[in-house]
C-alpha cells in the first residue's frame, strides 16, 4: 500500500482515482484489491481498456466494485461506436488484449452500462457507479461525496462512513440534526446542509462512533474513522 495513501496525505484528497485492469483469472481477487484505495474519499476507476478479460468479466467486475467504486471513466477515441465498426481507428484489438473485446464492443458495453445505473439511481437504489461529486457549500462545509455505507445505513439512500479524521453523511434529509458520539467523551452536534450532507471533520482516529441522523432511523450508526 504506497504513502500516497496514509492518513497523513489522504485527508486533504477530494476523491481518489486509479486504473484497474481486471483478469479473467483473478476478478475476485481484483474486486478485493479495491479496497486498498478505499480510505473515504470517492473512488473513481478512470482507466481499464486495454481489457485483460471478457466483458462479462468486466459487467462482473464493475457489479463486484460498486460498494466500493463511486464513478467509473470509459476511455473514449474521438469516434462514435458505428466509426469505429466502420473501421475508425482503433477498430480492432488490441494486441495485449486477448479475449476479443473491440473498441465498437467495449463503448456499447460503457453506453449500456451507463443507462442501467442511471435508472438504478433515479430508482432510489444504490447504483455503485454514479460518479457524482458534490460541491462545497458557501458556510465552508461540504455535502459528502458517494461512496460506500459500510453497512451502516438505515435508510434508503443514506449513508454514514468514516473516513480520514472526518466522518461523512450523504442523502440524509436537507437540515436534519446529527449527533455524534464517541470515545473518550467525544460528543458533537451539528445539522446537515440543504442538499442532505455533512462532513464532520477533526474526529479522532478510532472506533466506537455512534452516529444518529434526523429523520432516519433511530438506531445509530457505528462508524470507524
Amino acid at each position: 500500500k504506497p504513502f500516497f495513501y496514509s492518513p497523513e496525505i489522504a485527508k486533504h484528497f477530494d476523491f481518489v482515482s486509479i486504473h484497474a485492469y481486471p483478469d479473467h483469472d483473478k476478478l475476485d481477487e481484483n474486486i478485493a484489491a479495491l479496497a486498498v484505495y478505499d480510505i473515504g474519499k470517492p473512488l473513481v476507476v478512470e482507466e481499464t481498456f486495454p481489457l485483460s478479460c471478457t466483458l462479462d468479466d468486466m459487467d462482473r467486475f464493475v457489479e463486484g466494485g460498486k460498494d466500493r467504486v463511486d464513478g467509473w471513466i470509459s476511455h473514449y477515441f474521438g469516434y462514435s461506436i458505428e466509426e469505429h465498426e466502420a473501421g475508425a481507428e482503433p477498430h480492432g484489438i488490441a494486441p495485449d488484449a486477448p479475449f476479443g473485446a473491440t473498441v465498437a464492443d467495449f463503448l456499447k458495453f460503457w453506453s449500456e452500462k451507463g443507462e442501467s445505473i442511471k435508472e438504478s439511481q433515479a430508482g432510489g437504489t444504490d447504483g455503485g457507479a454514479s460518479g457524482h461529486i458534490k460541491a462545497k457549500t458557501e458556510d465552508g462545509a461540504s455535502s459528502a461525496p458517494g461512496g460506500t455505507d459500510g453497512g451502516a445505513s438505515g435508510h434508503i439512500g443514506l449513508r454514514v462512513r468514516g473516513s480520514v479524521e472526518q466522518i461523512h453523511i450523504v442523502h440524509a434529509e436537507p437540515n436534519s440534526h446529527v449527533t455524534v458520539d464517541g470515545p473518550s467523551g467525544f460528543q458533537r452536534e451539528m445539522s446537515t446542509d440543504d442538499r442532505g450532507g455533512l462532513i464532520l471533520r477533526d474526529v479522532p482516529a478510532g472506533s466506537g462512533y455512534r452516529v444518529v441522523v434526523e429523520g432516519h432511523s433511530e438506531t445509530p450508526h457505528d462508524v470507524r474513522v
